[in-house]
């Protein structure tokens, strides 16, 4: 059974010529439109997928071993392939095979290189006495992978976003044109001059104002602060989620939250990053133990939230 990297593909694929977007005229407007959805979508999924490689760091793998490909795989696909290659440690890529134990475990699993040139059946160590050449490190239980929270986060951000984007540019044109079929173009020349913040004069000959009709359009800054908002609130949750600590997921000033809200949000992240470390922790002991190897994962971001704790003041009230 073969296995590559798809995944990886198609959204490398999506990267090209986003980022070279042309003016938005005539006829090409629904698809330069489509095109800025991407790029917004490309941007936030960055971002997002920034904080997810570190909710964690794992310490001591082996040197024939990339780090940066365990970390990846562990997001991607939920879990990490270590198995031995001769008398070399290599860490791949792998799902389990439809061979399972007794107790619904994987026996076997396939692991796969990034290049394609590894693909084979490694035999699954077990932790009741099965043993095996190779050792499977699920991130969770249910080896559910972390990117498809990323990928949802990212399509609510991006989302958010957009819908910012029109209602600021209805707060620029406040109003909807009807004009007769001659003067169109003439119309969306001017539309065109506002997009690109620059006044526009018209001569009154080719663009009477009798000929056209303007309806208003209700416009409003609050739903801007409304959307923006909602954007700060999809960061935030996200960050918790991969176990950022509150005084870091948000304004480090704590003035749009009371101290309530920052105590329950710091202390489900703690929540999230103990049941993840925990978890892991005892798959790589395992690994460890298997394998002779000497792995272990801390906290992503407790030396930046220490970090942080020395810098920000205290606030009590000392005076009395």
């Amino acid at each position: 059974m073969r296995h590559s990297s798809r995944s990886h593909e198609r959204i490398i694929d999506m990267m090209y010529g986003l980022f070279e977007i042309p003016k938005a005229t005539g006829k090409n407007r629904r698809k330069i439109a489509q095109l800025r959805n991407l790029q917004t979508w490309w941007a936030s999924f960055s971002d997002l997928v920034l904080d997810a490689l570190h909710r964690y760091d794992i310490e001591g793998i082996p040197d024939t071993c990339s780090k940066k490909l365990v970390l990846q795989s562990l997001l991607w696909y939920g879990s990490v392939v270590f198995f031995k290659e001769g008398e070399t440690i290599l860490a791949l890529p792998g799902h389990g095979t439809d061979e399972i134990t007794a107790y619904g475990d994987y026996r076997y699993a396939y692991v796969w290189s990034m290049n394609g040139r590894i693909n084979k059946k490694v035999n699954l160590a077990l932790p009741y006495g099965i043993d095996g050449n190779a050792v499977m490190i699920r991130e969770n239980e249910l080896i559910f992978p972390f990117i498809n929270l990323t990928m949802q986060f990212a399509d609510y951000i991006a989302d958010t976003y957009r819908t910012l984007d029109i209602a600021r540019r209805n707060i620029k044109v406040p109003y909807l044109i009807t004009a007769e079929e001659e003067i169109v173009q003439t119309v969306k020349k001017y539309l065109e001059s506002i997009d690109e913040n620059s006044d526009a004069i018209l001569s009154t000959g080719i663009f009477p104002a009798d000929r056209i009709n303007i309806f208003p359009i209700a416009t409003s800054t609050e739903s801007l602060r409304a959307g923006t908002a909602l954007v700060d609130w999809y960061k935030s949750h996200y960050k918790i989620l991969c176990g950022i600590p509150a005084n870091l997921a948000t304004d480090k000033k704590g003035e749009n939250l009371i101290s309530g809200e920052l105590d329950i949000d710091s202390g489900y992240a703690d929540f999230v990053a103990k049941r993840l470390i925990d978890y892991m922790t005892e798959q790589l002991d395992f690994c460890n133990d298997i394998l002779g190897t000497k792995m272990s994962i801390k906290r992503g971001y407790e030396d930046e939230r220490a970090a942080e704790d020395e810098v920000l003041p205290d606030r009590r009230d000392d005076t009395n």
